[in-house]
């Protein structure tokens, strides 16, 4: 994106509350993008007007969330504590489980119970550890 563009999308979204929310971008199996959505709040990006046009809506997946401020900022905060609380109860309990000698039994009822979520939960504790400085 050109600086001038860039300015131009920074003076067009100056009265609206936006946050970025999701993880880094990265490359699917399927050869298509991962992208966090850029979350915003407030009026409406007139599409066709100044640099906004479907095509960089999409590309820069930005999600409009309605007109009052603070939605944007508001679903990222509750997005982050699910996420982040999930991480700290999963990273307590495993912590707990080896210090008692039963984090292998914990770990194989995990997996029976909750075969999804499973992975998604220990990725998050190895994941905390890369953030902890924060």
């Amino acid at each position: 994106m050109s600086p001038d563009l860039s300015r131009k999308i920074g003076q067009t979204i100056t009265d609206a509350d936006g946050a970025l929310l999701g993880f880094p971008p990265r490359e699917l199996e399927n050869n298509a993008w991962f992208q966090p959505a850029i979350l915003l709040a407030g009026p409406k990006p007139n599409v066709g007007s100044g640099p906004w046009s479907e095509e960089l809506l999409g590309i820069l997946n930005i999600r409009h969330l309605g007109d009052d401020f603070g939605a944007a900022s508001g679903l990222k905060t509750c997005f982050s504590a699910i996420y982040k609380g999930q991480s700290a109860v999963a990273i307590q309990a495993y912590t707990t489980a080896e210090s008692l000698g039963v984090l292998p039994a914990l770990r194989e009822h995990m997996t029976e119970y909750f075969p999804t979520s499973t992975p998604i939960i220990e990725s998050s504790i190895f994941n905390a550890q890369r953030k902890a400085y924060r």
